[in-house]
């Protein structure tokens, strides 16, 4: 349901112009004088707003909810996620974060920063509600920061997405703070 949600939210975010990656990729690329430079200004602009540093020294601090990086790259880190916990809890294993953080970044950051795959420019389609839907759409991005050896702080960013003749988002922020042993 939530990974189906998160597509659903993708195609919506195509039908508006200011929510696509295309633009964004294609005005860093319209940069580069030299074909290594086009190359590395479109590595810059997907670095950016993923994982902003060659091995994701402050991940998500430029995120954004564009049409394409939520499919190519929110989805994939979501369902690796989801993966690994059904993993876990069919093994019988505990949830190890630096592992999957290794992960993830091999499986998904790395080869995202480093595609080349083209986006639409332009939105695609009209968003029409699909039959039983709701109205808003929900999606939460959940980030931890370890303050010392003992405090993690737990960021929850919940975006609420409402569907009609325009898009409309609001977002609200939550932190909490937990003893690193108590995760």
């Amino acid at each position: 349901m939530l990974l189906d949600l998160i597509t659903t939210l993708d195609d919506l975010l195509g039908t508006d112009s200011h929510f696509l990656l295309g633009p964004w990729i294609e005005d860093a690329k319209a940069f580069g004088t030299t074909p290594r430079e086009i190359v590395q200004y479109e590595q810059n602009a997907r670095n950016q707003i993923t994982m902003w540093g060659p091995s994701g020294q402050i991940l998500d601090y430029a995120n954004k909810q564009w049409s394409g990086l939520v499919k190519d790259y929110y989805l994939r880190r979501w369902q690796l996620f989801l993966d690994t916990l059904q993993g876990c809890l069919k093994n019988n294993k505990s949830f190890n974060q630096g592992d999957f953080n290794t992960k993830v970044l091999k499986e998904v950051e790395m080869p995202f920063t480093y595609a080349t795959k083209s986006y639409p420019v332009k939105p695609v389609g009209k968003y029409e509600r699909p039959k039983g839907q709701f109205d808003i759409i929900l999606i939460v991005n959940i980030c931890r920061v370890s303050i010392n050896s003992d405090i993690e702080v737990i960021a929850i960013k919940v975006h609420l997405h409402w569907v009609g003749c325009s898009l409309r988002m609001a977002t609200v922020n939550l932190v909490s703070t937990y003893i690193a042993s108590w995760l």
